[in-house]
């Protein structure tokens, strides 16, 4: 879909600035957890959207290009004992996010992207990726390089008590526990809203990093699961 934007400025009728933004089909997904843990099996699953757009070049060059951006909640996963582990929207790898994992994940149905191109070529064969994942049917197992973090909090009413670990190694976190399994489906589901009604501190927690010693790493040279904060939990 095309929207084009003017913007007029009046009584001058003077052209300020003309662009069309191409919008790219937003793509649900079912995010799907499965822990064993000595309170037992933990299973949590929760919808998050993908929304893509092209930019046009304008004012300049760099203004244009590819923009995806991921909105929706961590998924929680219940514990036996009531507690909750969370798998977030965050990634140990700077360089990944959504998008990527969505790309890695169902890479059997997609026109492979090459390397080597760039521009107009580029552009046309992020379009046609968005455009298959959204039609893409059946779940597919996350490549571990992709999974996502999973924080704990050992006090779930005080975010400073925040742990949190690479999506497959939650025996750092949660001892004598262990990934099963973490796919991921494109579906047609309506957006998960429940980690609100979990973390009823969330929206008004205004300290940045809920790890103390993340909240002093100006330098971003702790690990990515030290620098945790409200908007990895909920976008929305």
């Amino acid at each position: 879909m095309v929207r084009c934007i003017f913007v007029s400025l009046a009584p001058l009728l003077v052209l300020l600035a003309s662009g069309c933004v191409t919008f790219l089909p937003t793509i649900h997904y079912r995010l799907t957890i499965v822990l064993d843990t000595p309170e037992g099996r933990g299973i949590g699953s929760g919808v998050m959207e993908l929304k893509s757009h092209i930019n046009p070049e304008f004012p300049g060059p760099e203004a244009g290009g590819f923009r995806s951006m991921a909105h929706g909640e961590a998924v929680p996963v219940q514990l036996g004992n009531g507690n909750y582990v969370f798998v977030v929207q965050k990634w140990r790898d700077d360089q990944n996010d959504a998008l990527a994992m969505l790309r890695a994940s169902f890479a059997d149905s997609l026109t492979p992207v090459s390397q080597n191109s760039y521009g107009d070529e580029r552009l046309g064969a992020m379009k046609r990726q968005i455009r298959e994942l959204a039609s893409t049917r059946g779940s597919r197992p996350i490549p571990y390089e992709y999974y996502p973090i999973i924080a704990f909090f050992h006090d779930i009413s005080n975010p400073e008590t925040i742990v949190a670990a690479d999506g497959g190694r939650v025996e750092e976190i949660i001892p004598d526990s262990r990934l099963v399994s973490m796919s991921v489906e494109v579906t047609q589901d309506s957006v998960t809203r429940r980690i609100k009604d979990i973390l009823p501190w969330l929206e008004s927690y205004k300290k940045g990093y809920f790890d103390p010693i993340g909240r002093l790493d100006a330098g971003r040279t702790l690990p990515a699961e030290r620098r945790l904060s409200n908007d990895h939990f909920s976008t929305i």
